[in-house]
């Protein structure tokens, strides 16, 4: 968390160069589910996410660009669509929004893509930059 989007992306790249593979979230989800019906595209999302692993041998994913799984339309946990993934693979996210008190927040209260996880520190590692 932290930092500017750019900044973080770019570090993402870097590393991905040493060990893993860079993921742009939004991209992938996009592509996949633009030839999927609106109405079944929060159950299909779950299982896009959960086939990545499966599909990329790198040790390491590098996921970015995270936004699309605020969508209110998908249905989706994002943190805890995280912590799924992460059981079959080490995964390291860029988080589009802040890191307070221990816990996970994107958007603002009202908003309609709000999110809050609390105590998301204790089921992950979570370094500001």
């Amino acid at each position: 968390t932290g930092g500017l989007p750019d900044d973080r992306s770019k570090y993402l790249i870097k590393l991905s160069r040493e060990s893993g593979k860079y993921i742009n979230i939004n991209k992938i989800i996009a592509e996949r589910l633009s030839e999927i019906p609106r109405d079944e595209r929060a159950v299909e999302v779950i299982d896009i996410l959960s086939k990545l692993p499966l599909e990329i041998p790198e040790d390491y994913l590098l996921l970015d660009n995270l936004d699309i799984l605020f969508s209110p339309e998908l249905k989706v946990d994002p943190f805890e669509a995280l912590i799924k993934l992460s059981r079959n693979k080490t995964i390291i996210v860029s988080w589009p929004g802040d890191y307070q008190e221990g816990s996970l927040i994107y958007a603002q209260p009202g908003h309609p893509e709000y999110y809050y996880y609390p105590d998301a520190g204790e089921k992950s590692l979570i370094i500001e930059v």
